[in-house]
């Protein structure tokens, strides 16, 4: 829109419309209706009249100028324009207006009445269009956030709220957005479904089964409207991206555990997937790049799901597990203990990471995996089979990764206890009982590398990894190292026992 043509607009928005859209809603040109969407933010103009006409354009359509720029555009960014798009968005801009206003302006509430009564018709013509909100792109989740940001400002009333939770139509419409939109613009999304459908402030009922849908079976209500193997690979896929980090991470592990919690029936699906691998991936991101703030719920979230896998997956059950662990998962569970030691004491209470996830209280997942794998490892010692089943491969895998981590962990657990801190202490305890079920200590460990011709420097971060000849020690020729910086750390404790040969 050229500047002569934006300064005729520079008035009432009412009057622009009447004018340029006449009493069939056609209008002069895109950009004129652009203009008006984004006019309710920049100068504040809102009203019933302004409501009226973006709702008609909605519901009875227009025609797109042969020249609209979103028709003629052939890159993945853009998408052929849905003709609710840009009504769409001056009816979310007029009601965000008027929830940060809280409702200042005398036309407020009957502006929010009127978008509310003529949801379901606004509802009936974006799901003709469902189609183009399945692409990735930036284009497609700008749509698809325009919709759950609109349906998260109506259903802050409850009728309007219970209304859309037994929607079946609202339903697919806001699961089709949630799994298709890409990271890390998912909060908003992840927001609204976990506000209408897991929160449990409403039951409602799920005509595909005859359970009711409460905080527990929630998951049943979206398993039946996009499917379980959907489902899983979108978890993957959202736990993967290396753009999830900190609440998003959170959103997103919650939600696979109320999946999981509400419907176990599917976790040896989960399982099979491989999905606990992406947990512990998504909780290792967090451990490098993620807000050390955020980090101890991700933890907490995360293991609690592991915790579910290894409690109902049939696998597990029954002891017959020839699979190995997730690769890092030990090392996780002691960055989140060094992490909860090093928080100011008055942060450390037993609410200090109660989660409310699938309606119920968890504390630290992290601290309660670490003691079912002590336990574990005293029912299959290394080298022996458990009386049901081969649960052998799981534990040593677990217990690989354990010797991996022992001396560097014990290191940084004993120095922040011997400060006197209570949990520092418990967590220092935690670990070494750990170690005394695994058989693992620091002199049989530095006995075991040595006999193996491994690398000899306890904070190797290579171990088991690096193949090839070693290098030993020039001075004394007993012990071998895989680089330079490993026998750089060593030194300080090597020297004393180090001698020319």
């Amino acid at each position: 829109m050229d500047a002569d043509t934006l300064k005729s607009y520079d008035g009432d928005a009412d009057v622009v419309f009447m004018r340029d859209f006449g009493k069939e809603g056609q209008p002069a040109n895109v950009a004129l209706l652009q203009y008006v969407a984004f006019e309710v933010v920049t100068r504040g103009v809102r009203s019933t009249l302004l409501a009226e006409h973006l709702i008609r354009a909605i519901l009875k359509g227009y025609a797109f100028p042969s020249t609209d720029i979103s028709k003629n555009d052939e890159s993945s960014y853009r998408l052929q324009r849905c003709h609710w798009e840009l009504p769409l968005i001056g009816l979310y801009n007029m009601l965000a207006c008027i929830r940060l206003e809280n409702q200042r302006e005398s036309e407020d509430a009957a502006i929010v009445d009127l978008v509310r009564a003529e949801f379901n018709k606004i509802l009936e013509v974006v799901l003709k269009d469902v189609i183009k909100l399945l692409p990735a792109g930036a284009h497609a989740d700008h749509m698809r956030n325009t919709v759950a940001k609109v349906v998260s400002i109506l259903a802050t009333d409850p009728v309007f709220r219970r209304d859309i939770v037994e929607n079946e139509q609202a339903a697919q419409l806001i699961f089709t957005c949630w799994t298709h939109m890409t990271p890390p613009n998912r909060a908003d999304i992840s927001m609204l479904v976990h506000g209408l459908y897991w929160d449990g402030c409403f039951t409602g009922s799920c005509h595909q089964c005859s359970r009711r849908t409460g905080p527990h079976t929630t998951p049943a209500r979206a398993i039946h409207t996009i499917g379980v193997k959907t489902l899983i690979q979108k978890f993957g896929e959202w736990l993967s991206d290396p753009l999830t980090l900190d609440d998003m991470i959170l959103h997103e592990l919650c939600t696979l555990f109320d999946f999981i919690a509400g419907e176990p029936v599917y976790v040896d699906k989960f399982v099979t997937a491989g999905t606990w691998q992406h947990v512990v991936t998504s909780m290792r991101r967090q451990e490098e790049h993620g807000n050390p703030e955020k980090s101890l719920d991700v933890y907490t979230a995360g293991f609690h799901i592991i915790r579910e896998l290894l409690t109902y997956a049939s696998d597990y059950k029954t002891g017959n597990v020839s699979t190995e662990p997730p690769e890092g998962i030990i090392d996780v569970a002691a960055t989140a203990l060094i992490l909860e030691c090093d928080l100011p004491e008055n942060a450390l209470s037993d609410e200090r990471f109660l989660l409310a996830i699938a309606d119920r209280p968890l504390g630290p997942g992290y601290i309660q995996f670490l003691h079912d794998v002590a336990h574990a490892a005293v029912d299959c010692p290394r080298g022996a089979e458990c009386e049901q089943g081969v649960l052998v491969p799981f534990i040593d895998g677990l217990r690989t990764q354990f010797e991996r981590a022992y001396v560097p962990v014990n290191r940084e657990l004993r120095a922040r206890a011997a400060k006197c801190r209570p949990f520092a202490r418990d967590a220092w305890s935690l670990w070494n009982a750990l170690a005394r079920q695994m058989g693992v200590s620091e002199a049989a460990l530095a006995l075991s590398w040595a006999a193996k011709g491994e690398c000899c420097s306890p904070f190797c971060l290579k171990r088991g990894t690096v193949a090839g000849k070693m290098k030993k020690c020039s001075r004394c020729k007993a012990v071998r190292y895989c680089s330079m910086e490993c026998q750089k750390a060593h030194w300080k404790e090597h020297k004393a026992h180090c001698g020319r040969v």
